[in-house]
């Protein structure tokens, strides 16, 4: 039932922006599928075939679709660990333009070490009123490289985290 809801959205998102008949089509589609078996919902071959519609439109999110590719072998996944790794972003829209400002205790530089993908939330879909309201691509943790210990009177350090937001606005069809 989500699904057809966000389809809704996105088809109307995608009219206001004056997309085309063949993209308002493709989504009613897509819609009509979801909205008779959950089960319809794209699969990778239809990924595929979608990516390469998209770049014939010249809408295609090349980071989206490595992004998808490491989410559909590793589906069911809700956390990416790689200490000292490269984050995995969720789309080329909205990702981290400003350098990581070292740690506020030691001044060491910060190293990027685990992401929260956006898997979460349909994991969490139906569990609260909280879990309800989450809405993005991926959240991003760097962290000291020095290890550093909390203040005596604070029980943790704090550590750098950015947001990648859903780029809703960037992903819709160009006039």
């Amino acid at each position: 039932r989500d699904l057809v809801a966000e389809a809704d959205g996105v088809i109307e998102a995608a009219k206001l922006k004056g997309a085309s008949e063949a993209v308002l089509e493709k989504l009613q589609e897509y819609r009509s599928k979801v909205a008779e078996n959950v089960d319809n919902a794209i699969d990778a071959t239809e990924q595929a075939v979608f990516d390469e519609y998209s770049k014939e439109q010249g809408e295609h999110d090349p980071v989206f679709s490595k992004y998808n590719r490491y989410a559909s072998v590793n589906a069911g996944h809700v956390l990416r660990y790689t200490s000292g790794g490269q984050p995995l972003w969720f789309c080329g829209p909205g990702k981290l333009e400003t350098p990581i400002p070292p740690c506020e205790l030691c001044h060491k530089p910060r190293r990027f070490e685990f992401q929260v993908q956006s898997m979460l939330i349909s994991a969490l879909r139906n569990t609260t009123e909280l879990a309800e309201r989450l809405d993005f691509g991926s959240i991003f943790c760097w962290t000291c490289e020095g290890t550093c210990d909390p203040p005596a009177d604070q029980p943790y350090v704090e550590e750098f985290v950015f947001v990648q937001a859903e780029p809703r606005e960037a992903w819709l069809p160009k006039s």
